[in-house]
């Protein structure tokens, strides 16, 4: 042990460890243990109509009653997934016992509890949403840069050079095939848009229109719940020749006020891109990230299997 006035003496030598900080949370922020009051996950809406997530080729069909899930048939079996903190209960989802033999996915949002019957599923890193809580001055919330972008696309964009409009499915879906967003994803996504256009009437199309040409520069889907008072980020672009106006923070931010308006309480943005997801998604996973947004990091799914028919 050295004494503290032993440290001017040239037989000790003193060396200084430079201690790192904490490493945050996430690298796009705070992650919640637990949820906030009246926050659903937007697989439980009704207006969502989480079978139209899957083509009709793979028989999708709601199931179960609190929580709502998703059955798929793959013969002889079929596969319910259900996304609930609530533990799904088997009797409503076959009232009859007629059902196939049936594997039950169970993937839970906060609760990290696993109740007798389940198995893990899975350990690698968990699913990343993040939401924002809307407030009268949403825009205090968001990073330096958004709240730059934001008063330049208003002082200088907005009403001068664009417009901010609501358009159809059509016209949506005609401009989203020319952006550049990769081949497989807005096909992906376009044939989800169709199926919740014609299932829910609560899905709408918010764009920026170039006013000079007509064009639409940028544009976003998504679907509102008046049920639990919030709005799901569905899918987006912006095309590259108008990346020099913030389009698509206008478009962002015209999604914050008209839910201020219609008494929202959450816009759910999606997914988060983490290490082992596609790279397509991290440049707009960091973009969405300076929205001012809390995150769900939803624990390894679980599993059980339950005994049915064959035919």
């Amino acid at each position: 042990m050295v004494d503290i006035g032993d440290l001017k003496s040239p037989d000790v030598k003193v060396v200084w460890v430079r201690v790192p900080p904490p490493a945050p949370e996430h690298m796009y922020g705070e992650i919640l243990k637990e949820a906030p009051e009246g926050y659903v996950p937007h697989y439980q809406w009704p207006e969502y109509v989480l079978d139209t997530d899957v083509p009709p080729l793979l028989a999708p069909r709601l199931v179960g009653k609190n929580p709502v899930g998703m059955y798929r048939r793959f013969w002889p079996i079929v596969v319910e997934e259900y996304i609930s903190d609530k533990e799904p209960v088997l009797a409503d989802s076959d009232p009859e016992k007629i059902s196939l033999n049936r594997i039950i996915i169970w993937q839970r949002v906060f609760h990290k509890d696993q109740p007798k019957g389940w198995r893990t599923l899975r350990q690698k890193p968990p699913q990343l949403e993040g939401f924002a809580e809307l407030g009268d001055e949403y825009w205090k919330q968001w990073s330096e840069s958004a709240r730059r972008y934001r008063r330049k696309w208003h002082d200088e964009f907005l009403g001068k050079e664009y417009a901010i409009e609501n358009i159809s499915a059509e016209e949506f879906l005609k401009h989203y095939e020319k952006s550049t967003i990769k081949s497989y994803i807005k096909k992906l996504y376009a044939d989800i848009v169709l199926r919740k256009q014609k299932a829910s009437a609560h899905i709408r199309f918010i764009a920026a229109r170039h006013l000079p040409t007509g064009d639409i520069a940028a544009a976003m889907a998504v679907v509102d719940s008046p049920t639990h008072k919030a709005s799901h980020y569905l899918c987006g672009f912006i095309k590259p020749e108008y990346e020099k106006a913030p389009a698509m923070v206008g478009v962002m931010d015209e999604w914050h006020a008209r839910g201020i308006k219609h008494g929202m309480k959450f816009l759910h943005f999606g997914r988060f891109w983490q290490k082992g997801d596609p790279d397509d998604w991290k440049g707009f996973s960091l973009f969405k990230s300076k929205f001012g947004l809390r995150y769900v990091a939803y624990p390894p799914a679980l599993w059980r299997f339950k005994g049915g028919r064959l035919f």
